[in-house]
C-alpha cells in the first residue's frame, strides 16, 4: 500500500531574479576570499550578458571575464590578501561601518544583528568577521531573492537601502584608487555597475 505524503510545491524563480541572485552570490564569493582556478575558469567561460544589455554592467562583466581568462589564481588570491586583509590594517576595508558617517558607525552592526535575527539568519559559528562584511551583506540579498514570496520586494529594498546603498560607491572607489588593484579592480567595477542597476530598479518599484 502506498502511503500518502503531502506535496510541497517549490516556486520557480523567474530568470531575471535567478540572474540577480547569481550575481549577488558571485560577488559575495569573490569579496570573501581570493578566487580558485576553477572559479576563474568558470567565469571566463560563462555566457555573456544579454545582447540588449550593452551598458556599464555588460562592459564590467566582459572586463571581469577577460581578467579571469588571463589571471593566475595564486596571484589573484595574493592580491585579495594584500588589498583586503593586509598586514596590520588593510588598505581597503570590507566593512560597511567603515564607510558610514560617525552617527551610523556605532549602530550599524547592532542594527544589522537585529535585522538578521528577524530574518531568521545568523553568522556562522566559526566565522570571525563582523556581520557588516560586504560579502555577508551581498549573501543576505541573495537569500532574500531566492526565498522571495509575494510582497518580499519591499523587504529586499529595505535591507538594500539600509546596508548597501549608502556606501557601495565609496567601496568601489577605494578599490579603483588602489594602485595595486588589478584583478580586483574589475570585481569592484562589476559590483558598482550591478548595484547601480539595483538602485534604479528599486526606485522604479
Amino acid at each position: 500500500m502506498i502511503s500518502s505524503q503531502p506535496l510541497h510545491f517549490v516556486k520557480t524563480l523567474p530568470v531575471e531574479e535567478g540572474a540577480r541572485a547569481d550575481l549577488y552570490a558571485l560577488l559575495a564569493r569573490l569579496l570573501y576570499a581570493g578566487p580558485t582556478p576553477e572559479l576563474l575558469q568558470g567565469i571566463a567561460a560563462a555566457a555573456p550578458l544579454a545582447a540588449e544589455n550593452d551598458g556599464a554592467l555588460a562592459k564590467a562583466w566582459r572586463e571581469l571575464q577577460t581578467a579571469c581568462a588571463a589571471a593566475d589564481a595564486q596571484a589573484a588570491r595574493q592580491e585579495y590578501e594584500d588589498l583586503f586583509i593586509g598586514v596590520g590594517r588593510a588598505p581597503i576595508s570590507v566593512y560597511a561601518s567603515h564607510y558610514l558617517s560617525e552617527n551610523w558607525k556605532e549602530h550599524t552592526v547592532v542594527n544589522l544583528r537585529g535585522e538578521l535575527a528577524r530574518l531568521g539568519l545568523a553568522r556562522q559559528p566559526d566565522a570571525v568577521e563582523p556581520e557588516d562584511h560586504v560579502s555577508g551583506l551581498l549573501d543576505v540579498m541573495r537569500h532574500l531573492i531566492v526565498r522571495a514570496q509575494d510582497g518580499d520586494v519591499a523587504l529586499q529594498e529595505s535591507f538594500f537601502r539600509s546596508y548597501l546603498a549608502a556606501w557601495y560607491k565609496r567601496f568601489g572607489a577605494a578599490i579603483e584608487a588602489q594602485p595595486n588593484a588589478a584583478f580586483y579592480r574589475t570585481v569592484g567595477r562589476l559590483l558598482v555597475a550591478f548595484i547601480d542597476i539595483e538602485v534604479e530598479c528599486f526606485q522604479i518599484a
